[in-house]
């Protein structure tokens, strides 16, 4: 997951509650509460105020309406991946993790030992290929059930 597209939700629900929440208590903070009471317009004021606040609420409904469809595709999409097939035949396969100490094993030193293993592991008996990876694609708790079965 990129960086920006994690600081950017965050971004958006504070920008969201910024303005939905401050730019209606700021109108009212201006507003002579016992005049307008007296006259009998309520706290709100004019037809000015109502206007903004009526948009306000037009746009807040319009936000919440495209992160629900939002939220509902990515769920139905999410959910979908568990009955995809990974595009291998994962039966007898082997995966370990190997993780080295970077300050017994520099850069180099690290390089050397994964193709010194790499090298032992090709000529073990049975063992058709081998390969290694830094990042294993499809590292993930359904395809580690699909493994096992």
């Amino acid at each position: 997951m990129d960086w920006r597209v994690l600081g950017f939700h965050p971004g958006c629900f504070t920008l969201t509650g910024l303005v939905f929440g401050l730019v209606p208590a700021l109108h009212l903070s201006k507003t002579e509460l016992t005049e307008s009471l007296k006259e009998g317009r309520g706290a709100g004021g004019g037809a000015r105020k109502n206007r903004v606040r009526g948009v306000l609420v037009v746009a807040e409904l319009a936000i919440a309406v495209v992160l629900l469809v939002g939220a509902g595709l990515l769920i139905q999409v999410s959910g979908g991946y568990k009955h995809v097939s990974p595009g291998l035949q994962p039966h007898n396969v082997l995966t370990f993790n190997v993780s080295l100490p970077e300050v017994r094993y520099p850069t180099e030193k690290q390089a050397r030992f994964y193709g010194d293993l790499l090298t032992r592991v090709r000529s073990l008996p049975g063992v058709q290929s081998a390969s290694a990876v830094l990042a294993p694609a499809l590292k993930r708790r359904s395809f580690r059930h699909f493994i096992s079965n």
